[in-house]
């Protein structure tokens, strides 16, 4: 039941956003702020603007002139504000306290240089917010800002707060665009529906605390000539789906650079062909799964162990109730029962199946050519394998290879698979000297190498 919309319906959307920002529309009033920039001045003094107090009535306002505008009160109304109009304008907007401005949309640094200061009060949009190239937002405190979707293709620093957008997210706006977007501390960030790191430029979240609830669909490198990264270390990642490198031509990386980083996937955890991950040991993701959609599990399209090697630090812990079953793709190739399976070969660190929150299900295919030798059958290779109790594993007729199992009370379908420990390399040399003092007799015995003097 994956809620995937189609490219021409969000770059439609997109469009709609871009067109506000690149073209001047075409309306009868325009209200320019005309106070002294060398001092703050207040949104709600008349005198400010050279149409009186922006309301509805007037349709586009604009701050242009390197002046800064304090909201200190509720009240503020406006169709269209632009901060940074074209290039060599500049403008600033301080929301806080009880401040409130409510507009329908807000271009920040459309051609020059726009910043968007909220610590407090609350911002809200009927249809967008958009960032330009030279556009910031900085979000703290306890402000609260609402809109029904943003592109971002300059930076959003987000510290605390709330930031809660309808529909769609885009950090970066077109093709050839940056966007930026940093959470950190006590932010909220939510979606109703999806998240593009890199929709169609370039795209970078950094997410070092806060949290970011992603109603639908998170997108780490999205379209062809996109590329997006996501660098999390701490705070709560969750998504439905959560696709990295997700079409041909794409870059997707994800980062985990910290073991506390709490990511959580209900649906579908998606390494397409253009798809890297990094991660420190001991980093999870837990596979936490929708009741009422069918599939789901671990997709892998990649033919690059290389660019997937975070595999081999990373726990994949699938949880969720007796209906659930999860799909996992196995990718690499079959060595047998030797340690060179362990060897860049899209090895996981540890599959667990089940945990307090519930059981799990998993059931191994091989859907994918990744390591694109016709076809050849490809096997999973994992260091621990955890089975909880009442979990259940399904290899499908297909095998899997492990160091360390701890089996908790799980059961094991082979249905045509293996399952097989692979023996550590000195548990294996043991092995050797016991069968040579064993032939050897009485006389090897004695030998120190066979634990004699």
């Amino acid at each position: 039941m994956n809620r995937i919309p189609t490219t021409a319906l969000i770059r439609t959307s997109l469009g709609i956003l871009l067109a506000a920002i690149t073209a001047t529309t075409a309306h009868a009033v325009d209200n320019f702020w005309q106070h002294d920039p060398a001092t703050p001045g207040d949104w709600f003094g008349a005198a400010n603007w050279t149409e009186g107090i922006p309301t509805p009535d007037v349709w586009r306002t604009y701050i242009n002139n390197g002046g800064t505008v304090q909201i200190m009160a509720p009240g503020g109304n406006t169709e269209y504000l632009c901060l940074g109009e074209n290039s060599g304008d500049s403008g600033t907007v301080h929301l806080s306290g009880n401040g409130q401005l409510s507009t329908d949309e807000s271009i920040i640094g459309r051609g020059g240089k726009g910043t968007f200061i909220q610590t407090g009060g609350i911002h809200g949009f009927l249809f967008s917010l958009g960032l330009g190239s030279q556009g910031t937002y900085e979000l703290s405190g306890t402000g609260q800002l609402s809109a029904d979707m943003e592109s971002i293709g300059g930076k959003f620093i987000q510290t605390g707060g709330i930031n809660s957008v309808g529909d769609y997210i885009f950090v970066d706006s077109q093709s050839g665009s940056q966007g930026t977007y940093e959470l950190s501390g006590t932010g909220q960030l939510s979606s109703g529906a999806d998240e593009y790191i890199g929709g169609s430029g370039k795209g970078t979240f950094t997410q070092t605390g806060g949290t970011n609830t992603v109603g639908w669909n998170l997108f780490i490198g999205t379209w062809e000539g996109s590329e997006g990264t996501y660098t999390i270390s701490a705070g709560q990642l969750s998504a439905t789906w959560l696709a990295i490198g997700k079409d041909e031509g794409s870059g997707g990386t994800l980062n985990i650079t910290g073991a506390e980083a709490d990511i959580s996937v209900s649906w579908t955890l998606l390494f397409g062909p253009g798809s890297s991950l990094a991660a420190v040991r001991g980093s999870t993701i837990r596979m936490t799964r929708m009741t009422y959609a069918e599939g789901g599990g671990l997709e892998n399209q990649s033919t690059d162990p290389e660019a997937l090697a975070g595999l081999a630090d990373l726990r994949l812990i699938f949880e969720g109730d007796e209906e659930d079953l999860d799909l996992f793709e196995v990718a690499g190739a079959d060595f047998g029962v030797e340690m060179a399976g362990f060897d860049r070969n899209f090895t996981l660190g540890t599959l667990q199946l089940g945990s307090d929150a519930g059981v799990g299900q998993v059931q191994l295919v091989d859907l994918f050519d990744n390591q694109e030798n016709g076809d050849g059958d490809e096997a999973l290779y994992v260091n621990n394998l955890i089975l909880g109790d009442g979990s259940l594993l399904d290899l499908n007729g297909r095998n899997l290879y492990y160091r360390h199992l701890t089996d908790l009370g799980g059961t094991v379908e082979l249905n045509g698979g293996s399952l097989a420990q692979v023996p550590e390399p000195g548990s294996a040399i043991l092995l050797i000297l016991a069968a040579l003092c064993l032939l050897a007799g009485p006389r090897m015995v004695r030998n120190s190498r066979c634990g004699g003097k």
